[in-house]
């Protein structure tokens, strides 16, 4: 396991940090002299800070721009309750971020918000105020398809990446236990049951494959992807799909279900909490289960055995004739996150460039590595290198807590994913390459698609109650309650319920998107 480390001594960094100029933000022009004021709605948790205004590198924002910030936090899990008791109210903030990499505060989603002038339709304002975003985003054909709605519609900042990260979770697999049995690693479903039966009857497993409590993982897809198919919707060749009522999906219940009475899945799979999930693969019980990249060390580390543990990255098996499958997570150079200005905003100028600050060269450096003798160094190789104080925090936080509290994790910047190589081991820098491996041809980024709000409300519609047929029926089949016999009459009432009309406005959705 590689990592370069660099050893500082904490007191001395911080009071070089203090002393020190800082090198950027020397050129980021004024947009007030402290008299303008701007309220933002940023869902933020961190254990070191309680706010934003806590951290150091939003600090130096505000001392470069001028603009002050109220920053407005709600409690976690209350963000949707929060952001309902202000437009009850009629009191919302000047920029609203989700937090997130979807927009999923407004019924009826982001055209919906411009629409009814909750947000403001930012292509005018960004055309005369904006010295960064816009102009980067205009240059880019990636970021311009992704970072505006199918009319060309501008309605907020994005966070932007100079290259698109890979798939970042997937299956992980019990890469000691498999040199242990002589094993390699599976490339098709036939020969994982053979390592799971070998994890069972030769190491003693009693989780072999940890399977998601829905019976499905909605983020990876997991060995659906597999059997070419999904338990949502997807497209092939531009044609919109909803793989959880074609025949390809009952052939991965049918599997499912196969290794549910081969005793290689928990029989309590649907009801284990998230503590008995980790348990089972700490004390290693569990063979192969989802796993983000980032966190095939911490599993090592947390393991009872660590120095007989590693879990690695497994490349999506096939199943069917043709072979590798065409369906993985993926994501877009625009990662979402798009912060809006609110047509409440008195002073959408001052807003948009206080925005448009976050992309300039200066905040881009900060967000991305924050302070030099800090939170990183040039290293003999002439480039950056986060420093101990990040990589292993003296108070025992977690990277993501260090960098809120001095830099930022994710948010509305350009971020540079090179700076976290050093942190991650070989395996877990491996990782995201092995599963991106796997071609994403027929994926369908739900984030980026622009629905217009009476396709959202009437999709919202027909696929609550669609999605609540198929995640009953899901548990079922692969426990064996209902016989998967009965597959056809779900198909049938999956179509009595609307499924086909859903494919249809996907398919205007998907149509639209693909024209921009």
């Amino acid at each position: 396991m590689k990592r370069r480390f660099f050893a500082i001594a904490l007191t001395a960094a911080l009071a070089m940090a203090a002393a020190a100029p800082l090198t950027a933000g020397a050129e980021l022009e004024k947009i007030s002299d402290g008299t303008v004021t701007l309220s933002v709605f940023y869902p933020f948790h961190n254990d070191a800070i309680v706010s934003l205004a806590d951290n150091q590198t939003v600090q130096k924002l505000e001392e470069m721009t001028g603009v002050r910030i109220e920053w407005l936090h709600p409690a976690r899990g209350q963000e949707q309750e929060q952001f309902n008791l202000m437009m009850a109210s009629n009191t919302l903030p000047d920029i609203i971020n989700p937090g997130g990499e979807g927009n999923q505060f407004y019924p009826g989603g982001a055209a919906k918000a411009v629409e009814d002038g909750v947000f403001l339709r930012l292509n005018e304002l960004l055309d005369q105020y904006s010295q960064y975003y816009w102009p980067m985003v205009s240059a880019d054909p990636d970021f311009r398809r992704d970072a505006v709605m199918d009319d060309g519609t501008a309605y907020g900042f994005a966070m932007l990446e100079k290259e698109a990260q890979g798939t970042y979770s997937g299956l992980g697999v019990r890469q000691d236990w498999l040199d242990e049995l002589g094993l390699e690693q599976p490339t098709t479903i036939d020969e994982l049951e053979i390592v799971l039966t070998a994890f069972k009857e030769r190491k003693g497993a009693e989780t072999p494959f940890l399977l998601p409590s829905k019976g499905y993982d909605e983020e990876t897809m997991m060995l659906m992807a597999s059997f070419d198919t999904t338990h949502a919707f997807y497209q092939v060749d531009g044609q919109a799909r909803w793989g959880a009522w074609e025949d390809n999906f009952k052939l991965y219940l049918e599997k499912m279900n196969d290794w549910y009475n081969k005793g290689l899945i928990p029989s309590d799979f649907s009801t284990m909490d998230d503590s008995q999930r980790n348990a089972a693969k700490s004390t290693g019980k569990a063979g192969l289960y989802k796993i983000g990249f980032w966190e095939l060390e911490s599993a090592r580390k947390n393991s009872v055995d660590p120095d007989n543990f590693r879990v690695v990255a497994l490349k999506t098996p096939y199943y069917l004739d043709e072979g590798e499958p065409s369906l993985r997570f993926t994501n877009s150079k625009v990662r979402g996150f798009f912060t809006s200005i609110t047509g409440s905003c008195e002073n959408p100028e001052a807003a948009v460039k206080w925005m448009d600050a976050w992309y300039s060269p200066e905040m881009t450096e900060l967000c991305n590595w924050g302070f030099e003798g800090l939170t990183y160094y040039v290293g003999e190789d002439g480039l950056k290198h986060l420093s101990d104080l990040v990589i292993s925090n003296p108070n025992g936080y977690s990277l993501t807590t260090v960098m809120g509290q001095y830099f930022m994790q994710s948010g509305t910047f350009v971020r540079d994913l090179s700076r976290e190589w050093d942190i991650y081991t070989d395996d877990e820098n491996a990782a995201t390459g092995i599963w991106s491996s796997t071609p994403a041809d027929w994926f369908i980024s739900e984030a980026l698609l622009s629905p217009t709000s009476e396709e959202g409300d009437e999709l919202a519609t027909l696929m609550s109650d669609i999605n609540t047929l198929r995640d009953e029926r899901v548990i079922n089949w692969i426990m064996g309650v209902e016989p998967l016999d009965t597959f056809e009459q779900y198909q049938e009432t999956a179509r009595s319920m609307g499924i086909e009309r859903a494919i249809e406005i996907k398919q205007q959705v998907l149509d639209r998107y693909n024209s921009r």
